[in-house]
């Protein structure tokens, strides 16, 4: 979380510049892009609570646990194919 906050804190001139340029396009397209954005912020806010809930209940691999490929319970890797 200390990442994505300094990030912000170090971009955040650049995203208001892009949300000031992006308002007006929204504004005239809002019963287009209305349901798009909010289709999008539910799918995020979807996606951070299922993997928050995988990684607690450990079904996927930690991001600081070092894992790269998550294994199945008989040790063998879950995916198919390895495009190293």
């Amino acid at each position: 979380m200390e990442a994505v906050i300094a990030h912000l804190q170090e971009r955040w001139t650049a995203y208001l510049v892009v949300f000031i340029f992006l308002l007006p396009i929204v504004y005239v397209f809002r019963r287009s892009i209305g349901p798009a954005i909010l289709w999008a912020i539910e799918s995020v806010i979807y996606m951070a609570c299922l993997h928050t809930v995988a990684i607690r209940d450990g079904r996927l691999p930690s991001p600081s646990s070092g894992a790269s490929k998550p294994t199945s319970p008989n040790g063998f890797s879950m995916w198919k194919w390895s495009f190293s």
